[in-house]
């Protein structure tokens, strides 16, 4: 928890300006400052911060009282600050803390842990990203502020993520995974986030260790859809099938014959054995005939298997399509070979 805001000289200085404020007070008894200047001298911290807001909008900004109000309202307000956020009492926290944070960049963190409490992720990220900001450019508090600067880039992240701000949910998640490189959570954000904002290298290495480290959750079979759909978009036919096929086993069917279609057209022209088996789990997949793809995945099962000599199996796929899809663009080419497997010369490398 960040340390109080400080005093120091500043209470010993009011025993100095006491009689200066008395006599403030005395000649002007109802305004705002000579209330103020009550609450100072007596140092009354609720009404110091009841008070001195209204005298420093009251008064000029080179008035001689105005520097020792504003640093005393700070000083209440920072003493009330972290008790609140000891008990964990969230409106006191943003009613003290927010105020009090213009002196002393601390006091962000706090404000960022009452948003947080609240769900009020818009709020929470910038908060925790102005501490971060703050306390990474202190060079003497830097290093004794590690664990909170570490929390608070893990919970602003998350909170920016929350809140739709991938962009600036990015540095804060990076920065809370180089301080834990297993924080999976952490990762699965971030391979979110950098798929959000398009890169898709990056996003696929952070998801990559959700899936090897992250324990068997809905986390890890997102991040195997979402990592398999770009290593599809890059072409790595292996990555794509391993992790969608893993998915394919995990999910309720609803997208099983798209993802499919998917792994078996980016392996077509590189492994044809992986493409040979999701074309014929697309066709097994519940609604096939009705999908978009059905015809075309009939014509590419059927040239897979007559271009490897496999001429009963072409027959069959080609002859299906026929059937399915007369009309298809492919329709004439299909006629011609299936003539030809008719006449016996398709098989023992006649084809």
């Amino acid at each position: 928890m960040p340390s109080n805001l400080r005093l120091g000289a500043l209470l010993a200085c009011g025993a100095v300006l006491g009689s200066v404020a008395g006599a403030l007070a005395a000649e002007t008894q109802d305004t705002p400052a000579a209330r103020c200047s009550v609450a100072v001298n007596a140092q009354d911290l609720d009404g110091v911060i009841e008070s001195c807001p209204a005298a420093l909008e009251e008064l000029p900004t080179d008035h001689p009282f105005y520097e020792h109000f504003r640093q005393t309202l700070d000083y209440a307000l920072g003493q009330k600050c972290q008790p609140a956020a000891q008990a964990q009492d969230w409106d006191a926290v943003i009613d003290y803390c927010v105020p009090a944070a213009a002196g002393n960049y601390r006091v962000n963190f706090l404000i960022g842990l009452a948003y947080q409490a609240k769900q009020d992720w818009a709020n929470a990220g910038p908060y925790f990203e102005m501490f971060v900001s703050a306390a990474e450019g202190d060079a003497a508090g830097r290093a004794q502020q590690a664990d909170q600067i570490a929390a608070a880039q893990r919970s602003g992240g998350i909170a920016m993520a929350n809140a739709g701000a991938p962009d600036r949910a990015i540095p804060l998640l990076r920065g809370a995974a180089a301080a834990n490189a297993s924080d999976i959570e952490v990762q699965y954000r971030l391979g979110v986030a950098l798929a959000q904002t398009g890169d898709t290298a990056g996003a696929e290495r952070a998801l990559s260790v959700v899936i090897a480290e992250g324990p068997d959750s809905g986390a890890r079979t997102n991040a195997l859809l979402m990592a398999g759909q770009l290593n599809a978009q890059a072409g790595d036919c292996a990555k794509a099938s391993d992790r969608l096929t893993e998915y394919i086993g995990k999910g309720d069917g609803s997208r099983d014959a798209d993802l499919h279609v998917l792994v078996a057209q980016t392996c077509q022209q590189s492994d044809t054995d992986r493409a040979t088996t999701h074309y014929r789990g697309f066709l097994e997949s519940s609604g096939a005939a009705q999908h978009q793809a059905y015809a075309d995945a009939l014509f590419a099962l059927g040239t897979i298997y007559y271009n490897a000599d496999d001429c009963a199996n072409a027959e069959q796929y080609y002859r299906t399509l026929m059937e399915a899809a007369p009309g298809h663009a492919n329709a004439d080419q299909v006629t011609e070979i299936l003539a030809s497997i008719a006449e016996g010369a398709c098989g023992g490398g006649d084809c």
